[in-house]
């Protein structure tokens, strides 16, 4: 699963709920502006979390996301 959101007016105040409890070591992201994902943010980002800020691109990540995924489709 993933998400990302860009509020559009000053104040926005963002609520989201998870159907699973938090679990920190299943955490994982990328970067916003990761040029692999070109996503078209509709105004630019002045705001991001120092953790966000430290996420790495698809491309330094890819490997290990595909390893990963491989094991976890095995019977």
């Amino acid at each position: 699963m993933a998400h990302g959101y860009q509020v559009l007016r000053d104040g926005t105040e963002t609520i989201y709920f998870a159907a699973e409890p938090y679990a920190p070591a299943l955490e994982g992201g990328l970067r916003y502006d990761d040029a692999q994902l070109a996503i078209a943010w509709p105004l630019p980002v002045t705001l991001i979390s120092e953790r966000d800020r430290t996420w790495k691109s698809l491309e330094g990540i890819e490997s290990e996301v595909t390893r990963r995924m491989t094991l976890e489709s095995r019977p």
